[in-house]
């Protein structure tokens, strides 16, 4: 009799078991479709419904997920608050099970800026991984990492140095050095100490990540940039002058080739040099630097007014956009700017003045660009073709 009674019940447990299991495979499918809104609605329905602990926890952990991608941290936050102790019961309050769902919330605590909290969560998460050695090492690296991040924000450099070098140590372990994850730590650990002003420990370290970026990207990658910024920084503090300049010179070809010729980290580099130069009293060889990075900065803020007046001109705002082609001829004309610069900076502006009935002022420019269109031709050797007079 007992065995008739308890078999209905039986089968409306199993039923209601796969609905859970699909509605969470259907969720899943959302979230690989990239529909995070409904993912999440998916997602709560199985927690709303579900009577298994483990299923629960899944799907909160999943909610946490697609509720960041969603730009809801607070949503992420509640989900792995609640998962927690459901954590803790199934899989014990030492376990790495746990340690992952504490790391996870500390980024959702992060990024409400609850700095303590999400120092508490990580700290928790750390002390339960040290608990199982050589497990889940990457894990534990990204977790030293995030500690230190905001150990450096706290301003607590000295901790994040030690969180750092415990995480190159882990991560070297768990994966290859070249990989993204150990070259990202070890850069962390490297800034770190450079921004200490410990240059004589940061050198071997950039020395290191230089090696391992040529060998993963190749020895002329954009990849290098960084390290051959902060190595000649760090040699340059250090008065290893001969050691820094030509890093310096291969940073400066790094962004030429990678970026193009008038990018503003040139200019940047290029003061840098200067710098570098200027401290050696090796003034002939920084001055050129000087001018060049001067004069770059002055053609981009040339384009700058040239396109803001192109704006002006279209909005129908002819007097804002004559006044910025005004002020970028005369700062064309200031810095002695080639004739293929100054000549679509004048021909915008007579074009604008005509607009403005201001003809005096216009021919006064159209006289200018004539004789910029004679100099070319003067140059190139050639003459316009004649223009048949009228009868």
């Amino acid at each position: 009799m007992f065995r008739y009674l308890i078999l209905p019940v039986l089968a409306a447990l199993q039923a209601a078991g796969q609905t859970q299991t699909e509605l969470l495979n259907e969720a899943k499918d959302s979230v690989a479709a990239h529909d995070y809104a409904k993912a999440a609605e998916q997602f709560r329905s199985v927690i709303d419904s579900a009577a298994e602990p483990d299923v629960i926890l899944d799907a909160l952990r999943r909610l946490a997920a697609v509720s960041r991608l969603l730009a809801h941290p607070d949503e992420a936050e509640k989900a792995l608050l609640r998962a927690a102790p459901i954590a803790a019961r199934l899989h014990g309050d030492t376990s790495l099970d746990l340690a992952s769902v504490l790391s996870d919330l500390s980024g959702s605590q992060r990024a409400l800026r609850k700095q303590k909290e999400a120092l508490l969560s990580l700290e928790s998460a750390l002390r339960m991984r040290e608990l199982h050695p050589g497990e889940q090492l990457a894990e534990y690296a990204t977790d030293l990492l995030r500690t230190s991040a905001i150990r450096i924000d706290m301003g607590e450099t000295g901790p994040a140095k030690d969180l750092l070098t415990r995480a190159v140590g882990a991560c070297e372990k768990a994966l290859p050095p070249e990989s993204a994850q150990c070259t990202g730590i070890l850069d962390a650990l490297a800034g770190v100490i450079r921004d200490r002003s410990e240059y004589s420990e940061a050198e071997p370290l950039y020395v290191r990540l230089l090696r391992l970026r040529e060998a993963a990207f190749g020895a002329d990658s954009a990849e290098l940039i960084s390290t051959l910024d902060s190595l000649s920084y760090v040699l340059f503090g250090l008065k290893r002058y001969d050691d820094a300049q030509p890093v310096y010179e291969r940073l400066l070809a790094l962004w030429e080739v990678s970026a193009g010729g008038d990018h503003p980290m040139i200019a940047l580099t290029l003061d840098k040099m200067a710098e570098f130069f200027a401290a050696q009293d090796r003034y002939a060889e920084a001055e050129p630097l000087v001018a060049r990075a001067a004069a770059m900065r002055t053609k981009g803020l040339i384009e700058s007014l040239k396109r803001s007046g192109r704006i002006q001109a279209a909005a129908s705002k002819p007097e804002e956009a004559a006044d910025l082609y005004r002020r970028a001829m005369l700062l064309a004309d200031e810095n002695k700017l080639a004739d293929s610069v100054v000549d679509p900076i004048l021909r915008a502006y007579a074009g604008v003045l005509r607009d403005l009935d201001r003809g005096t002022e216009a021919e006064a420019i159209e006289q200018r660009i004539a004789a910029i269109l004679a100099r070319r031709v003067e140059r190139e050797g050639r003459r316009e073709a004649p223009v048949p007079a009228e009868k």
